[in-house]
This record gives C-alpha cells, structure tokens and sequence, in this order.
C-alpha cells in the first residue's frame, strides 16, 4: 500500500476509535486555483495540497484540474475521490481534527507547534538532501551540513544552468558546497545523513520512490502544506518528522480578500512539526 492509501486506512481506523461517522462527510467546495488545491468539507474542516496543474492554457484554470470537473466532485463522499491532489486536500481536511496533543499523544507522536529549527537536527558535517527546490534549502545552508543536494523534478538538459547557477551563488552565500541534480540521480539521497522531502511529492505520485532511497539517512523529514495529513502513514514509511501546517482558517473567505493564500498558504497557517516517538506504534481500528 501507498502512503496516500495508508492514510486513508488509519483515518478510517482513528473516525472509529472516536466513535465519528465518516460516511456523512461530503465536500461541499473546492478549488483548483493557482499553486494549490483547496477542499471544504461538510462538516466545517478544510483541507490543502499543491496542484501541478494550476496553470491551465485553456482558460479554464479554477474549474479543473487533470480532467476532473468541480462540479464532477461536489457532493461526493469526502472518502470516495480518486483525483490525486483532490484526494490529498480531502486528507488534510479528515485530517485536521486530530492535530493536537491528545491525538497525537494516542500514537506516541510528539505534536509541536512552530518549534523546528533545522540546525538543531543537522550536525558537524554532516550531508543534507533536500528533495524539491526551495522548501527547507535556505536552512539547510545555514545549518552545520558540510554539504547541501538538491534533487528536482524539473531539473534537466534545459534548465540545468539555471538551478547549478542558483546553487553557486547559494554556495557563496553560505560558504559551503550546494550541488543539484535531477531526478535521475536520486542516489545521491543514500549517502545523505538527513534528508528533507517536499510533502507536494504525494500530489506527484513519487514519495513512496523517494523515500525508497533514505533507508540510510539519520533523519527522514517530510515538509510543506501538502504533508498536513494523518502522519502516522509517513511513520510507517520511514519518515522521522513531519512539517506541516495546520488548516485553522477558512481558506475560502481568504482566497476572496487575499489570493495569495493559494500561492504561499504558509504565510497564513500556524506550523506544527510531528515528531516519531520510540514508542511509535501503528493506529489500531
């Protein structure tokens, strides 16, 4: 099973502990909007995730997104879409009511709100392997880490003077080696000791093959709005922390005043970071 699979399994298992009905749950709003896929459930909670597919050459930017029409998933029952980022905002939104200590507490993770610092993880150096231009690679240049990779996704034959540039100059800036490379060279994560995954890799389908390249890594850390879904999945997986955020605003109302909230959310979310326990154990139904 995925990651996105095992979510929806310790979702179901976690409504049942808490004695909650998930299948009265519907969504009633969504957006395709810009960078970001917004869901608004039934019940109130709202959910997020990255939208590949935000700009749409035919116009239609807004309505729909990888063929899937918004009116085609208004109404469903919030645990029966199929569309990948659709399905991830879903998440997030089912998720949101656990995101405390009490429920964390109940699988032995660690619920912390804004209180990660990447130079406390990363030590005398050490490599860090940052999976997603942007994200965490400021911090990772600021850390101890004797040396920074980054791996994207769209770096290729046509864009590679632009990232090796970008990562010169970052080198420069903070005196250390910042190489980047494509998708193609994901060994580069085994002799990694920590390793920093963009959460938007679910919406892509690829985390489950990213994450198969940091079995050697010291500290597995998935970060990003895209990751603010029952993390016991990511756990499960590997992972080490989560960063993420959590949605305790009414997206919709937002976007009307402030379209930015679908470029850059995390300008107006409150960070949590979800730590693995010892004690760490599977969500029982």
């Amino acid at each position: 099973m995925g990651i996105i699979a095992d979510c929806s399994r310790d979702l179901l298992s976690s409504f049942n502990r808490n004695k909650q009905n998930l299948q009265d749950i519907f969504v009633e709003n969504i957006s395709f909007e810009f960078l970001y896929t917004m869901i608004g459930l039934s019940d109130g909670s709202q959910g997020i995730a990255l939208n590949y597919n935000y700009a749409d050459p035919s116009g239609t930017s807004g309505t729909k997104f990888m063929g899937c029409d918004c009116e085609s998933v208004l109404k469903k029952n919030a645990f029966g879409l199929t569309e990948l980022s659709a399905k991830v905002a879903t998440m997030s939104a089912l998720s949101q009511r656990f995101f405390n200590k009490r429920e964390m507490g109940k699988i032995d993770v660690d619920f912390q709100k804004d209180k990660f610092m990447l130079d406390s993880i990363v030590r005398d150096n050490e490599t860090v392997s940052i999976v997603g231009w942007g994200g965490l690679l400021d911090a990772a240049g600021m850390s101890n880490a004797r040396k920074v990779n980054v791996v994207e996704l769209q770096y290729n034959r046509l864009t590679c003077k632009r990232f090796d540039g970008a990562c010169e100059k970052l080198g420069r800036v903070f005196n250390k080696q910042i190489s980047c490379f494509g998708t193609d060279k994901m060994g580069v994560l085994l002799e990694s000791d920590v390793i920093c995954i963009t959460a938007s890799a679910l919406c892509n389908n690829t985390m489950e093959d990213i994450l198969s390249y940091c079995s050697n890594a010291r500290e597995v850390i998935v970060h990003g709005p895209s990751g603010s879904i029952f993390p016991s999945a990511f756990f499960n997986s590997g992972v080490t922390g989560v960063l993420t955020y959590l949605v305790n605003v009414d997206l919709f109302s937002l976007s009307k005043k402030t379209p930015d909230i679908a470029r850059e959310p995390n300008k107006y979310l409150e960070g949590v970071y979800l730590k693995k326990s010892k004690n760490f154990k599977m969500v029982e139904g």
